[in-house]
């Protein structure tokens, strides 16, 4: 039930590899289409509230697409990464949390088959690379983070709820720690990630993207409202700051407040600081020498003594 082929991939997966192969002879590429216009990528940690963020852009007008741009996608392409095929398909892009790569154009393929004025999801860390790729393709950007112990709280739930064979017939505490200490991919893998990354690394790959002058960064706690256990204050200046960066007419801020919680797919309990319920002594020794003193660089501790 983890592999999803998306419409998106179809050019990808099909007509554009043929049509390489076709003037392979003369190594020249087949012209892509130019990017259709502005699309959005919520992008963020597995967990982390993607799929809440991209809901509350669908609510401004923006269509919400399948398409999820992770490490997945380096294997669902039917050329996947081979130096040989660099100069007809593209240099290196990496995608992903535990980092795929994928040829250049077959990326920029898939993602040109997303319409304009769609919103889509992305788990991806930060490359320079990817960023000026999603800039020429005319994607802008919206990054999430969530406090990292909830995530792996409700990473452990997901992934035993749907059974996921590292996470079968294993007690809780157990499941638990094997999120704190990584986690395996969901997907049939073909390809072989460049680098097996535990969280804190995860999270240092991921953080510059909110350095990026060009991203809006939002937390997951600001979104989830008083519903959650947060502020409707809070959530309603949030909104506002979406609104801003979309640039677009919308529905007032709050309008769009009231439409917001539940119904997104992987969307689980939402409670902010859930792992104060979840954590044993154990669990909180075994992610502080995991995470390091990321808590503190995220502003959700004040120092390591928590």
């Amino acid at each position: 039930m983890f592999i999803r082929f998306r419409n998106a991939t179809l050019g990808t997966r099909i007509l554009h590899p043929l049509l390489c192969i076709l003037f392979s002879r003369n190594k020249k590429l087949p012209p892509l289409n130019s990017p259709p216009g502005m699309r959005y990528l919520v992008n963020g940690p597995p967990k982390s509230g993607t799929h809440l963020a991209k809901k509350i852009l669908g609510l401004t007008g923006l269509q919400q697409h399948p398409f999820t741009l992770a490490a997945y996608h380096a294997d669902q392409a039917i050329h996947t990464w081979d130096a040989r095929q660099e100069k007809l398909l593209g240099p290196m892009i990496e995608i992903g949390m535990q980092p795929k790569p994928i040829h250049d154009l077959l990326l920029r393929q898939s993602l040109r088959s997303i319409p304009p004025a769609n919103v889509f999801n992305g788990h991806c860390t930060h490359t320079p690379a990817l960023v000026q790729l999603l800039k020429e393709e005319q994607i802008r950007v919206v990054s999430v983070i969530r406090d990292p112990r909830d995530i792996v709280v409700s990473l452990a739930e997901y992934l035993k709820k749907h059974n996921h064979p590292s996470y079968q017939n294993l007690s809780w505490n157990k499941c638990l720690r094997q999120a704190i200490l990584g986690y395996s991919a969901v997907h049939v893998t073909k390809v072989a990630a460049l680098e097996e990354r535990n969280w804190g690394q995860v999270w240092e790959a991921f953080l510059p993207w909110v350095e990026e002058k060009q991203v809006l960064t939002l937390r997951f706690e600001d979104l989830i409202g008083p519903e959650g256990g947060g502020s409707g204050k809070v959530q309603l200046e949030n909104l506002e700051a979406i609104l801003a960066f979309l640039d677009k007419e919308a529905l007032p801020a709050s309008e769009i407040q009231k439409k917001i919680f539940g119904g997104t797919r992987t969307f689980n309990v939402g409670d902010i600081g859930r792992w104060k319920e979840k954590f044993t002594k154990d669990n909180k020794a075994l992610f502080k020498q995991v995470i390091g003193n990321l808590l503190v660089k995220l502003d959700y501790e004040a120092d390591d003594d928590w």
